[in-house]
C-alpha cells in the first residue's frame, strides 16, 4: 500500500503539484477534503490564468466600478434637475415670440386681465387670442365634463392627457380629444371601470342601491387601448411595504409589477377578525353592515388618532350602507374623545376620511383600514352576496380598495375565508374577496389554493450563499433571497440595534441586475427607491468577492454597524411592541449612546434629533436555518463599577466635566459584555 501511496505522490510532484502535495501534508488535510482542497485549487489556478491572459477581466476594479457609478448617478440627476430650467427657458422663450409676433393678442389679454369686471367668457376669447392665451399659460386642467362648455370646437392645443382614464366614459371624452392635435391616455384597465356613483338615480330604479349606483360602463382607457401604442409603467412606488402589493400584484397583475421590499421583517398587514351577526332586513338581499364590526373600527380609528397622529388614515368600506354606519359612528364616537380632535381637522393635507370602493380610486394614505362589512345571520348563515363585488368587474373595484396603503392596513372583517363557500361563489370579485381574506388572515404570506399567490423559488447562488454564512459568523442576522416579488433583495442584513428591522440590503451583479435593463434602472432608481424605504445599498460584485472575500465583509460590518438616528415613531413602536415604557429611566437595562465630539454642531444635532437606543442584537443564524441560535448578551448590572470601586455613570453620554471619563468607562465596560464572536 505505502510503495502505491509514494508512487501516486511523486507522479503529482513530477505534475507540478509539489507545492500542493506539500502544503496538503504540512497542515494535515484529512483524506476525506483532499478532493475539494485540489478541486478549488485548480478552479483558482484556471482564475489566475484567465485573469493574466484577458485584460478586461483581470483589469476588473470593484472600486472603480463604485467610483463610475457615483459619477453616473451625480450626472443624472444634474441631468434631471437642469430641465427645470431648460423647460421655463423654452416656455418664456415661446412666449417672446408670441407676443412679438401677435400684438392684437397681447393687446386683447392685457385689456380683459385689466378689467374688474364683465370679462370675456372664455368660450369666446380664446377664438381672438389663442395662441397668447395657450403660450402665457401652456397647461390647462379641467375636468372632461366641463371642456364643452369652456373651449369653443377647435384644436387648441398640441397634446390632450387623461389622467385616471378607466373612470372617463367615451362620450364624455369626446369633447377633449377633438381640441387637440394628440391624445395620451394613462389609467389602469384593472382599476375601477366608470359607474352611475355620482348621477342621479330614478325613483324607478329596482336594483339595490349598491348595484344601481356601481353598475360598470366601458372606460376610454377600453376603447382606445386597442387603437393606440401602449407602454406599460410596471415599478409600483405607493407602497412602502411590498406585502401591501403583493396580492394584487400576483391576482390582478400576474406579478408583472417591480415592487420594494420593506424594512419591517414583521408583516404590514393586520387582520382584525369580529364576531358579526345581524337580522336580515325585510327587502334586504345580504347583511351587508354588522353591529360589531362598525364598534371595532371605531376602537381602531380612535387608537390610530392617539397613537400614530403624524401617520395620515383612510377608511374604506365595501358596500354604502356600511360607510354610512361608520361615518355616523365615528362622529358620535369624536364628541367624546376631545383629545384627538385636531387629528380629523378639515385642514390637515391628507385628513382622514371614509368612503366606499366608488369614491376611493386617485386616494391614498399611510394607513388604511378596510372594513368588509358583510356578516353572518343571526342564525350564523352566510348569504354569499357581495353587492358590487358580485357585478361585472367586481374584482376591479375589490383591487382599488386593497391598493390604497402607504405604510399599513387593517383589514375587519367579520367573515373568513373558511366561512365562504367557494362552490356558491360564482363572480370573480366574490372570489377574489375569499382568497384575499385567506391572504390577510396568514399576515401576507403565500395561500394555498387554485387562485393562490405562488412565491418565487429561491435561485441557488453558491456565492451569495457563501458570503450569508461568512456574515452570520461575524454575528449579523442574515435573510437570502428577501422579499416576495421577482426583483428580490439578495442579502437583508438585519440591524444589530433594532430588533425586527432589515437596515443593509446586499446586491450582487447576478442575474436580477442583467434582467433590469437600463443603466437608470439598475444603478440609480432601484439603490434610490430601497435607500427611500430605510434601506443601506451595497452593491458587490461578484469578482470582488471572489478575490477578496474578507475586503466586502469587512464593507458590510462597517455600514451594519454604524450609527444610526430611528425616527422616534419608530423608537416608540419598538417600546410599545416589548412592552417597554416610553420613558427612557425606566428601562432597567444601561443603554449605549454615542459619544459626543464636544462640538457645537454636534451638541445641536443632539438637541433636535432624537437619540435613538442601541440594543444589540447578536444571532448566527435567520429562524428559518436549522442551525439557528441566538447568543445571550449578559445584562449589565445595575451599577457597574471600576476595579477601584469607583460607581460608574449612567447619564446620557454627552462629554460634561467629570462625567465625561465616567462614561468612557462605561463604554469599556459594555465592551467586555459583547459576545467572543463580535468582533
Amino acid at each position: 500500500m505505502l510503495p502505491q501511496v509514494t508512487g501516486i505522490l511523486d507522479e503529482a510532484r513530477g505534475a507540478g503539484l509539489a507545492d500542493l502535495v506539500n502544503d496538503l501534508a504540512a497542515r494535515g488535510v484529512r483524506t476525506d477534503d483532499v478532493t475539494a482542497e485540489v478541486e478549488h485549487v485548480w478552479w483558482a489556478s484556471l482564475q489566475r490564468e484567465i485573469t493574466v491572459r484577458d485584460p478586461l477581466y483581470g483589469a476588473h476594479d470593484g472600486p472603480g466600478l463604485r467610483r463610475a457609478v457615483d459619477e453616473y448617478v451625480e450626472a443624472d440627476r444634474a441631468h434631471i434637475a437642469s430641465t427645470v430650467d431648460r423647460v421655463r427657458s423654452a416656455v418664456a422663450r415661446n412666449i417672446r415670440e408670441v407676443l412679438a409676433d401677435e400684438p392684437a393678442q397681447e393687446a386683447l389679454v392685457r385689456a380683459e386681465g385689466g378689467k374688474a369686471r364683465r370679462h370675456k367668457p372664455l368660450r369666446d376669447l380664446m377664438p381672438q387670442a389663442a395662441a397668447a392665451l395657450t403660450a402665457i399659460k401652456p397647461c390647462w386642467a379641467m375636468s372632461p365634463l366641463v371642456v364643452a362648455s369652456a373651449l369653443p370646437p377647435g384644436r387648441w392645443f398640441d397634446v390632450v392627457i387623461f389622467d385616471e382614464a378607466s373612470q372617463v366614459q367615451p362620450a364624455q371624452a369626446i369633447s377633449a380629444i377633438s381640441r387637440g392635435r394628440q391624445v395620451v391616455v394613462a389609467g389602469d384597465e384593472r382599476q375601477l371601470p366608470p359607474t352611475n356613483f355620482f348621477t342621479v338615480v330614478s325613483d324607478e330604479e329596482e336594483a339595490t342601491p349598491d348595484e344601481a349606483l356601481t353598475a360598470g360602463f366601458e372606460s376610454v382607457l377600453d376603447v382606445l387601448a386597442a387603437a393606440l401604442p401602449t407602454r406599460r409603467l410596471d415599478w409600483h412606488y405607493r407602497s412602502r411595504d411590498e406585502r401591501l402589493i403583493a396580492f394584487a400584484n400576483q391576482q390582478i397583475y400576474g406579478g408583472a409589477l417591480t415592487t420594494f421590499p420593506g424594512t419591517s421583517i414583521e408583516s404590514a398587514i393586520t387582520f382584525e377578525p369580529v364576531e358579526g351577526h345581524a337580522i336580515l332586513q325585510p327587502g334586504a338581499e345580504s347583511i351587508d353592515t354588522t353591529e360589531a364590526e362598525v364598534e371595532r373600527v371605531v376602537q381602531l380609528v380612535l387608537e390610530h388618532a392617539r397613537t400614530r397622529p403624524e401617520e395620515s388614515l383612510g377608511v374604506i368600506a365595501l358596500g354604502i350602507r356600511h360607510m354610512q354606519r361608520l361615518e355616523e359612528a365615528i362622529t358620535i364616537a369624536l364628541s367624546d374623545a376631545p383629545a384627538v380632535a385636531d387629528f380629523f381637522a378639515e385642514d390637515r393635507d391628507e385628513r382622514f376620511f371614509v368612503k366606499n370602493l366608488e369614491r376611493v380610486q386617485g386616494d391614498e394614505r399611510d394607513a388604511i383600514i378596510v372594513s368588509i362589512g358583510y356578516g353572518k345571520t343571526a342564525h350564523g348563515r352566510v348569504l354569499h352576496r357581495f353587492g358590487p363585488l358580485n357585478l361585472e368587474g367586481g374584482e376591479r373595484r375589490l383591487n382599488v380598495a386593497i391598493t390604497r396603503a402607504r405604510t399599513r392596513m387593517t383589514v375587519v372583517s367579520s367573515l373568513r375565508a373558511s366561512d365562504l363557500d367557494p362552490t356558491r361563489l360564482k363572480a370573480k370579485g366574490a372570489i377574489m374577496l375569499r382568497d384575499f381574506l385567506a391572504f390577510v388572515e396568514s399576515g401576507g404570506a403565500p395561500v394555498p389554493g387554485p387562485a393562490a399567490m405562488t412565491a418565487e423559488r429561491p435561485v441557488t447562488d453558491p456565492l451569495r450563499h457563501d458570503l450569508a454564512q461568512r456574515l452570520r459568523r461575524e454575528g449579523l442576522v442574515v435573510h437570502e433571497n428577501f422579499g416576495s416579488a421577482a426583483h428580490r433583495i439578495d442579502l437583508a442584513v438585519e440591524d444589530p440595534y433594532h430588533r425586527g428591522r432589515a437596515l443593509v440590503a446586499i446586491e450582487t451583479d447576478g442575474p436580477r441586475y442583467a434582467a433590469l435593463h437600463s443603466t437608470r434602472d439598475r444603478d440609480r432608481l432601484r439603490p434610490e427607491q430601497l435607500e427611500r424605504l430605510g434601506w443601506t445599498h451595497l452593491r458587490v460584485w461578484s469578482t470582488d468577492l471572489f478575490r477578496d472575500p474578507a475586503r466586502e465583509i469587512s464593507r458590510i460590518l462597517k455600514a451594519a454597524r454604524a450609527e444610526r438616528i430611528v425616527p422616534q415613531d419608530e423608537a416608540m413602536q419598538d417600546q410599545v411592541g416589548r412592552g417597554e415604557s416610553e420613558s427612557p429611566e425606566a428601562d432597567a437595562a444601561p443603554t449605549e449612546e454615542s459619544p459626543s465630539d464636544g462640538k457645537d454642531q454636534a451638541d445641536q444635532t443632539s438637541q433636535t434629533k432624537p437619540r435613538r437606543k442601541r440594543r444589540r442584537v447578536f444571532r448566527k443564524a435567520t429562524a428559518g436555518d436549522p442551525d439557528y441560535e441566538e447568543s445571550p448578551v449578559r445584562e449589565a448590572p445595575s451599577e457597574p463599577t471600576r476595579e477601584s470601586g469607583e460607581k460608574l455613570s449612567t447619564g446620557s453620554g454627552q462629554d460634561s466635566g467629570p462625567e465625561s471619563s465616567t462614561e468612557s468607562a462605561r463604554d469599556r465596560w459594555l465592551e467586555d459584555q459583547r459576545p467572543p464572536h463580535y468582533e
